[in-house]
């Protein structure tokens, strides 16, 4: 745009000067010689429209209004408590909550402890948005960072209409900025933005404010249009730093060559343009200071460096195929024209995640016809030029025709499809990049690109090798096809015959603008299901996200995080050991990796399976991390095969030290209802873990859930002595390193120390007399039925001598559930060898089940009567206690998996339940257990 406007000599539409103190104006002479009249509505409606800014005000809330009907449903999303279910807007409602933390607090917001606890990470280059969280800070605060983040997207397509309008009235007149406004704003390329990248939406106003501010100094160099060329520049850097890096080359553009030409014609006048240019500098500059010296501050710490192998391979990931930047745009098929959008490709079908990079047809058309109606004014070549800039960067580092296009993981750069072209010419190679091929070894590959590209060239300048998606300068040349779109319904005005088709460029825009979400899929801002035990815990301890990762544009590790984790982060307020930001900085990355308990946990998302001197080292580790909760969410899947996705970790996690908590739902409740057990996706677990110190010694371990003796005569508690350590130890003392190979082997599939556990029966042995044990009754049919020693199946095969992992064999549930229906089954002792201590228990419940079959059948006949010989029993031998005394040790020892009730028809796992053994009194009491 750089000769658009050295006057407006071009421009008829554009007011030239006239003298001071006359009124030579049609409107002037008509005010002059006109009586005023009285009042009247006509009147009153006369003088508002005469005024500028109640024009102004009325042309933005046509275009407010618009927005809201281009992405509706989006404005409900602020009554329903709803937001789209992706992580990118999970992210932006951590960040509106993070900057509005550290407001209130007087804290620094570019850096933050709350993610990749307690390492922490960097924010200088993330997408935090200072500048609109400040604002919104009033907002967040009184209802909360969700209805922030939706309030903003609301009225941002408005806004982008009125700063186009504004930038396109330097040249054209009302309805052709009218309609370049338009085009601009509701266009199905900025609105997905707004969708799912609020933070390049909100940047993409300051492209056509940068526009009308550098224009207008060039056409009238005050000290205003310098001002404000300085704000705008420097508000962007606090929005969007991509943004702000277009900005600065629009205003490039537009100034350079009026400097260059000054240099040439008017000399004397450059100490002045210099002077009030420098002006602008220096607000810019001031304005973007605090996002500037926190980018400053990460770069000399090392955590801005990026592998180039990542970023080469997203330069040639994000290029867009040359016929998908002008077909239909896919917002067709909202309006029932599936065939025209189906012309839209942009590579395959996880693209539509990133962006819709396509100016449409209609605006294609309007802005070729554009060319032809303006081609004698220097202003349309301008227009033309920048349209023809974006799109040639938008292409990438390749040129592809064609659709359906797939990336070639095995050569990268590479694109393939029966209906794909891709052409390099000027082959050349930048970096190397790490290849996992689906089998084999993974190998170093380099990357191809096409030196006949501009992109290819534009991300070799090192400030600008951030800029690695390439659709995005599409944004850039629809700035140009919109002001194009415009000169032609100019056009269309100054001819009476030619009016009545501005309806139909109006209907057809109509249908290839905005964007109504993709799949529908949303998530609730509130989730007290799932949050409820976290607010409540005041320890400001870590919670760790199942599945784990740390998570950007590049250099990531681990799995893909939930999209809900970061969102209800903000309300519990604790430190979170995931993190979700432009990159992982390298630093941070090693310091997450030097962890054993994080590494190994990625490890086991990855199918591994950690020795058991790994285990001692996480554990150890897991002692210093302070992390309290393990939240996993079951619908987002780890990198391991689908089938065992969550059975390596949850099994890790029990080793570790975590005890199973709940289940709950993600969705809006009062309470923690079951969750229900399809679909298994609505499922999040909790997994709490706890640190105890003993009295002998201090061991650290998982505290377990002991008993109160009762008096059963009395009924009156009174602590119990022998109850107080009954628990595991998770850590072997000095010198136990030996008991380590035949601990992996317990009862409950839990790594153990079997020489203090054998002191803690014979502790446990030395019962007081007169008391019975009280224990958890939840699953009990009936008070004598579930009094029986053994709720296991009375049949041989309900016990196995050995298998493959505690509590996972249905054949034995079912075993249970047609013998004995009612009753929550022993789950199968998980050995080594067949004269383990686990096999003797199992001989001895499985000895006991068949002894006492016609007891069972007396008690089911006569209640009353079971009870009676139940009481009778409990005074002469205490199998009461004995039995307890089994639960208690037991309970904790929880298999790797969720045991199966047996009254259930199904395989799915109970988690509620689980370590929930069917053995109370007759007589019932009231629960201690704790």
């Amino acid at each position: 745009m750089g000769g658009a406007s050295a006057s407006t000599a071009d421009d008829p539409a554009i007011a030239k000067p006239r003298p001071s103190g006359a009124a030579t104006t049609a409107e002037g002479s008509r005010r002059v010689g006109r009586p005023r009249r009285g009042g009247g509505v006509r009147a009153a409606f006369r003088r508002a429209a005469s005024r500028s800014w109640l024009r102004q005000l009325a042309v933005l809330a046509l275009f407010e209004a618009a927005g809201i009907a281009a992405t509706w449903p989006r404005a409900t999303f602020l009554v329903d408590g709803t937001l789209p279910a992706t992580t990118d807007v999970a992210s932006y409602v951590w960040g509106f909550w993070w900057v509005a933390h550290q407001l209130t607090h007087l804290g620094n917001p570019f850096t933050t402890a709350y993610m990749s606890a307690p390492v922490g990470t960097p924010l200088g280059f993330s997408t935090l948005m200072p500048l609109v969280g400040w604002v919104m800070a009033p907002v967040t605060i009184a209802y909360g960072p969700s209805a922030s983040l939706t309030l903003v997207a609301i009225v941002t397509p408005g806004l982008l209409c009125y700063a186009m309008y504004r930038a396109a009235r330097l040249w054209l007149n009302a309805p052709g900025a009218l309609t370049a406004g338009a085009f601009f704003g509701l266009s199905s390329m900025v609105l997905w933005q707004n969708w799912y990248h609020i933070n390049i939406a909100l940047g993409t106003i300051f492209l056509p404010v940068t526009i009308e501010a550098a224009v207008r100094f060039r056409r009238k160099a005050g000290w205003r249009p310098a001002v404000a060329l300085g704000l705008a520049l420097g508000a962007s850097v606090l929005v969007n730093q991509e943004s702000a890096l277009l900005a600065l080359g629009l205003a490039i553009m537009i100034l350079l060559p009026w400097l260059v030409a000054k240099l040439f014609r008017d000399t004397a006048s450059l100490p002045r343009l210099g002077t009030r240019l420098a002006l602008g500098a220096v607000i810019a500059l001031a304005v973007a200071s605090p996002e500037l010296i926190a980018m400053a501050q990460q770069v000399a710490a090392g955590s801005a460096t990026v592998p180039p192998g990542a970023l080469a391979l997203n330069y040639t990931q994000y290029g867009v195929p040359l016929p998908t930047l002008f077909a239909p745009s896919p917002r067709l098929a909202y309006f029932g024209l599936g065939g025209l959008a189906s012309a839209y490709s942009f590579n395959d079908l996880t693209q539509l995640r990133e962006a819709v990079p396509t100016f449409g047809a209609t605006l294609t058309g309007l802005a070729l016809l554009g060319l032809v109606a303006g081609w004698r004014r220097r202003s349309t070549w301008c227009f033309g030029a920048l349209w023809l800039c974006g799109a040639v960067l938008a292409l990438g580092t390749s040129v592809t025709i064609g659709s359906r296009c797939h990336f070639n993981q095995l050569v990268p750069g590479n694109e393939w499809g029966r209906s794909c072209r891709q052409y390099t010419p000027l082959l050349t190679h930048m970096h190397w990049t790490r290849v996992t091929p689906p089998h084999g070894k993974p190998y170093w590959a380099e990357v191809q690109m096409s030196n006949l590209m501009p992109y290819t060239w534009l991300v070799r300048i090192g400030w600008l090798s951030g800029l690695r998606e390439a659709d995005r300068f599409a944004i850039a040349g629809l700035v140009g096809a919109a002001l194009l779109a415009g000169r032609t319904v100019q056009w269309l005005c100054r001819r009476r015959a030619t009016i009545p088709l501005i309806a139909i460029v109006v209907a057809l825009g109509a249908l290839e603008s905005g964007w109504s979400g993709v799949g529908g899929a949303t998530m609730p801002t509130v989730m007290p299901s799932v949050d409820q035990p976290l607010t409540q815990d005041h320890s400001s301890s870590i919670v760790v996200d199942v599945p784990f990762g740390e998570r950007g544009g590049v250099s990531e590790i681990g799995s893909d995080i939930a999209p809900a984790s970061l969102l209800i982060a903000t309300h519990d307020g604790h430190r979170r050991a995931i993190s979700y930001t432009s990159w992982v900085a390298n630093p941070m990355k090693l310091q997450i990796e030097a962890h054993p308990f994080y590494w190994n946990l990625i490890s086991v998302e990855g199918g591994g399976t950690p020795s058991h001197g790994q285990l001692r080292r996480a554990r150890t580790d897991l002692r210093k991390l302070h992390v309290g909760w393990v939240v996993e969410w079951r619908g987002t899947w780890v990198r391991h095969h689908p089938g065992e996705r969550f059975a390596h970790v949850n099994s890790y996690l029990r080793k570790v030290g975590f005890r199973f908590v709940r289940v709950a739902c993600m969705v809006r409740a009062k309470d923690f209802g079951t969750c229900p057990r399809k679909p298994v996706n609505d499922q999040v677990w909790l997994y709490q873990y706890h640190q105890y110190r003993s009295r002998r010694g201090g061991r650290h371990g998982l505290q377990m859930r002991y008993c109160c003796c009762v008096d059963a005569r009395t009924a009156t508690p009174s602590p119990s002595p022998w109850a107080e350590d009954l628990a595991w130890a998770t850590s072997a003392r000095a010198g136990a390193s030996s008991d380590w190979a035949g601990a992996s082997s317990d009862w409950a599939g839990m790594t153990s120390d079997w020489a203090g556990m054998t002191s803690d029966w014979a502790k446990a042995s030395s019962a007081p007399a007169g008391a019975s044990c009280e224990v958890n009754r939840r699953q009990a049919r009936s008070a004598p039925e579930a009094r029986q020693p053994s709720t296991t199946a009375l049949v041989p095969s309900a016990l196995t001598l050995i298998s493959g992992s505690t509590g996972e064999m249905p054949r034995n549930s079912l075993v249970t559930a047609a013998a004995n229906p009612g009753a929550l089954p022993m789950p199968p002792p998980r050995t080594i060898r067949p004269g383990s201590t686990t096999v003797m228990i199992a001989q001895m419940a499985l000895a006991t089940s068949r002894a006492s079959a016609a007891t069972i059948a007396t008690a089911r006949s006569s209640p009353a009567s079971a009870a009676a010989k139940t009481s009778l029993a409990d005074a002469a031998r205490r199998p009461a206690c004995r039995a307890a005394r089994t639960i208690a040790i037991a309970e904790p020892a929880a298999s790797s998996a969720p045991r199966f009730r047996a009254s259930w028809p199904t395989t799915l796992p109970d988690p509620v339940v689980m370590g929930k053994n069917a053995i109370s009194p007759a007589t019932p009491c009231t629960p201690l257990c704790s």
